[in-house]
């Protein structure tokens, strides 16, 4: 069996549901899979500061991969592996045409997690993560804040068709991906918006460039839309059960969904039955 040194694990619908807990079985496997030397690494659309959790319930130490791979770095922010901003101006155009339409676009700097007005998805949103989002005016942020991704949230079919047109015809200085929400919260879609050159597949190249890893080294698990571009490079990429159709498409192999310990039975089946290794843990 190929010698995988190095997770890479999506968060909602992959490591944890709605309740944002870790299933026991799961955290058991990953712990140990951190036991035998292999690097871990979360790899989420979510801000750093609402992985920080999740990173020390589970012990890593090693440096994270945020905002749809807009940013790489320890959950303290020490260690900045990747950090690519997205463009003031294209969110300025992006935000002008979702206010004239009344869509919810939420603005997201390192530190800060910003909505123009009370939206009843983005309280859902910040629930599910673990960190409400601040009114602000956008006015400000727009002219000098360094903005690291913007989302669309979407709640209802007549803005998801709204979403898609501006897809559609997408400016070529920003990068669009879906994300999945986890399976138990229906009725909500994300869009990540982020500077072009990043998604998460770039991000696990920096990872494991700092590593010091060939991308076979590569374990990546994941649900979503915007986890292909991260299964798509990793030496074993792994489909959750209740992925959407295109991710386990993409994958090389189909565990069980989340509610059946999907993310468990990868680890074991894949990490934690060959031979003890010794090394760094993250």
């Amino acid at each position: 069996m190929p010698d995988y040194r190095l997770l890479v694990v999506d968060i909602d619908g992959t490591l944890v549901g709605r309740d944002g807990r870790i299933r026991p079985r799961v955290r058991a496997a990953i712990q140990a899979a951190l036991a035998r030397g292999v690097r871990v690494a979360l790899c989420t659309g979510r801000p750093l500061r609402a992985c920080r959790p999740l990173v020390a319930a589970l012990g890593l130490t090693g440096p994270q991969i945020a905002f749809d791979g807009a940013l790489v770095s320890d959950s303290a922010g020490t260690t900045v592996v990747l950090r690519q901003p997205v463009a003031n101006r294209a969110l300025a155009a992006l935000y002008a045409w979702a206010r004239a339409v009344d869509l919810c676009l939420e603005l997201y700097t390192e530190a800060g997690y910003y909505i123009d007005r009370p939206w009843p998805e983005s309280r859902r949103h910040g629930a599910l993560i673990g960190l409400p989002p601040v009114v602000a005016d956008y006015g400000p942020l727009l002219a000098s804040a360094t903005l690291i991704k913007g989302q669309f949230v979407v709640a209802d079919p007549a803005r998801r068709a709204l979403v898609e047109a501006c897809l559609a015809t997408a400016p070529s200085d920003l990068r669009f991906a879906w994300a999945k929400p986890p399976p138990d919260l229906p009725g909500l879609d994300f869009v990540n918006i982020t500077h072009p050159a990043v998604d998460k597949g770039t991000a696990v190249r920096a990872l494991a460039a700092y590593y010091g890893l060939p991308l076979t080294a590569v374990m990546a698990v994941g649900d979503g839309p915007n986890d292909l571009p991260f299964l798509r490079v990793a030496g074993l990429a792994v489909a959750m059960g209740n992925a959407c159709e295109a991710v386990k498409a993409a994958a090389h192999v189909v565990t069980a969904p989340l509610e059946e310990d999907g993310l468990a039975l990868a680890v074991e089946r894949f990490l934690l039955s060959r031979p003890v290794q010794t090394g760094r843990t993250g």
